[in-house]
Parts: C-alpha cells; structure tokens; sequence
C-alpha cells in the first residue's frame, strides 16, 4: 500500500513539475539577446558551464531544496529533493540567445531582467 501510494505521488509530482507557467518563460525571454556580463551580475557565475563546437556556451544554474509530502494521522509523509535548474545559452559574442527551464517551474529561481536604460542599450 504504501509502494502504491509513494508511486502516485511521485507521478503526481513529476506531473506538475514539467508545467511551466507562461509568467516564467515571458521573465526568461527577457534575458534574450543580454550580454554574459549582464546575466552573471544577476545570477552570478554558472554552477556549470558548457562550450559548444561552434563557440557558443551553456550557463547553467541549479538549485536544490527539501520538500515533504503532507502527512496524515495513520502515516508518516515522504521526504523528497526538487532539483531546479536554469539553462542559458549563449552565442559565440557572449549574448543569450535562449533561455530554459529542464526540469519545469522553477519560479524561485527565475529573475527577472533589469531594465536596461537608453543609453546602456544604444552602446551595444
């Protein structure tokens, strides 16, 4: 019984990882086209990072943190790991040119570009 149930939940949870809300993507498009200068000023250096055949690079970020499954009176609840991670990938000129979400919501995670006055952008 408790196999069972441990199996639905994590189907349940894996379910709903891999929704991405359209609010998270629209904040990780923002970072399109910004240079590798502007990106690691807000998230920092990437905890990995990956150079491609033809230059271009993957900047990633992750995170993990604890999560619990409820518990009720006649059980004890599952401990679990969420694993959130933050893809970039950059051209080979040091700019986004996309950006992801592997492993689905990661809405802690995600930062929201700042705004990038006139005069900054008309310099690139």
């Amino acid at each position: 019984m408790h196999k069972t149930k441990l199996v639905v939940t994590t189907m349940l949870l894996s379910a709903c990882a891999s929704m991405l809300p359209e609010e998270q993507q629209s904040k990780l498009n923002q970072w399109k086209g910004a240079h590798v200068n502007e990106l690691t000023s807000s998230y920092g250096p990437p905890h990995k990072r990956r150079t491609l055949r033809d230059g271009s690079c993957i900047y990633t970020y992750s995170y993990n943190y604890p999560g619990k499954t409820p518990l009720t009176a006649q059980e004890f609840g599952y401990f679990y790991s969420y694993k959130c991670e933050v893809r970039f990938t950059l051209n080979s000129e040091g700019h986004v040119v996309s950006a992801a979400l592997p492993f689905g919501s990661c809405k802690k995670y995600v930062i929201e570009r700042p705004a990038v006055s006139a005069d900054t952008s008309a310099a690139r």
